[in-house]
């Protein structure tokens, strides 16, 4: 039986999402990190589809999402400039998410763009958006706005 298989090397470290807003100017909004407070030291720890989308999983393991904390200034820094260079060469446009793996020597690694995050009203996008003092309302309708903008832009 032959079969296509996808291999990735596991790499320890935080699991963080940032959200990019916008065209030809870009706002990174602050950062969320997905939390494993009862995985066992040793054991790793990555955004499975259970440790994403199943509460009992969830709770049983305590995976929680939050925004990433005690980021020294520098490597927020370099957060911001990695999103915003991943969504530019990755031509990505209105909104997006770019997952990033922390590691403890401060090394980056994006792991995943997501040029369609969920923007449900208590998800990680529109949470960001709310920590930075855009109200949901006015997130989608700078969505909206970003969208109709860039099809105008449209050539036909």
């Amino acid at each position: 039986l032959s079969q296509d298989a996808i291999v990735e090397q596991f790499i320890e470290g935080r699991e963080i999402y940032v959200g990019v807003l916008g065209d030809s100017r870009l706002k990174v909004l602050p950062a969320r990190e997905l939390k494993f407070s009862k995985v066992p030291e040793g054991e790793p720890k990555y955004a499975s589809f259970k440790a994403k989308w199943d509460p009992g999983y969830r709770e049983r393991w305590g995976i929680f999402n939050t925004f990433a904390e005690g980021l020294p200034d520098d490597v927020r820094k370099r957060i911001d400039r990695v999103a915003r260079r991943v969504y530019r060469v990755l031509q990505m446009s209105g909104y997006g998410r770019i997952d990033i793996r922390l590691t403890d020597d401060g090394t980056l690694h994006v792991m995943e763009a997501n040029p369609n995050p969920d923007v449900s009203f208590d998800e990680e996008f529109a949470l960001s958006a709310k920590a930075d003092g855009l109200q949901y309302r006015d997130l989608i309708q700078k969505i909206l706005n970003l969208g109709l903008s860039y099809r105008a832009e449209w050539k036909v």
